[in-house]
């Protein structure tokens, strides 16, 4: 009885350590009643936003398993700071070698399930400041425009790091590896900003995103392909190398440009023939020969092939 009584005053003493606007997630009230008005006990948490906009972890969260979400957002604007903390399914936690297993939970889902709204509504989510690791499905799934995923760990999620499943999303300085398909894989219209990403060994691509994105000072290596863009997008200032498929792959109307890419197994850039490129160097890719090197594109001027002419 005592102790009952404790854990619900410390849960009552978080709701109202909220003085700064900012309401407060953890474990224990994630697996007691529920965290705050809205959402019941047992993950996932849920925040329809009843209660406020933005949230902050204060102590780990360990998932029962593959299949079950950690957090549902289920409404526009809302703000997490993961505030160092670890968003991670508990045959992870503490594991120091690759846990991977399939499954159909993510470590924060945005989510449009029974809300009658349709993923553009889900603009404005902001996470950070965290590692989500072990997840079945995705680290991160992001629906809705306009939305900021930084400074996240990403790790041995069954599916994508982060999964953006519409535009102008902007995707910075996060760490995304050994996940079970893509490293980060911006769907739809896209036109997402995906910047200062450190991005190796997931067994898809490494990025992969849709039409009109800018891709710019990525470390991406050890995936499939490093980089595949759509039409119309701008590859800036990436060093993407020892990868077993192509080193960047773009589209028509997409300029690669200023990167350093080498010892990818395949080509080094592979182009549509409306695709520019300028100011790469490249190196050690497929055959080591001009062919290996560049495949189509046209040559904006400025390019070093090491040991041969970039055609």
């Amino acid at each position: 009885m005592k102790k009952t009584v404790f854990i619900i005053n410390m849960l009552v003493a978080n709701l109202a350590f909220a003085a700064d606007g900012v309401l407060e997630i953890n474990h224990i009230c994630a697996s007691v009643l529920g965290c705050f008005n809205g959402d019941s006990a047992g993950y996932p948490i849920n925040i329809d936003g009843s209660v406020g906009r933005s949230y902050r972890l204060t102590s780990d969260l360990v998932i029962p398993d593959e299949n079950t979400d950690g957090i549902v957002i289920t409404t526009p604007g809302i703000s997490i700071d993961l505030n160092g903390f670890e968003i991670v399914r508990s045959a992870c936690f503490g594991a120091t070698t690759n846990c991977l297993l399939s499954g159909t939970g993510s470590g924060i889902n945005v989510s449009t399930t029974n809300r009658g709204l349709s993923s553009s509504n889900y603009h404005g989510v902001s996470i950070s400041n965290g590692s989500i690791t072990g997840m079945g499905q995705h680290g991160v799934y992001l629906t809705g425009t306009t939305s900021l995923v930084k400074n996240l760990r990403l790790r041995w999620n069954g599916a994508s790091g982060i999964f953006s499943s519409n535009n102008s999303q902007t995707l910075t300085d996060n760490i995304v590896f050994s996940n079970g398909t893509y490293g980060i894989f911006a769907n739809s219209s896209s036109a997402a900003l995906i910047k200062n990403n450190v991005i190796y060994n997931n067994t898809s691509h490494g990025i992969w995103a849709y039409r009109g994105s800018t891709l710019e000072a990525n470390i991406v290596y050890g995936n499939s392909d490093g980089i595949r863009v759509d039409r119309g997008s701008k590859v800036m200032g990436n060093t993407v190398y020892a990868n077993s498929g192509t080193g960047i792959r773009a589209n028509a109307g997409s300029s690669v440009y200023d990167n350093t890419v080498y010892g990818n197994s395949g080509f080094g850039l592979d182009l549509d023939s409306a695709a520019v490129y300028r100011g790469n160097v490249l190196h050690s890719n497929g055959d080591n020969s001009a062919n290996g090197q560049v495949n189509s594109g046209f040559n904006m001027s400025g390019n070093f092939c090491v040991n041969t002419i970039c055609p």
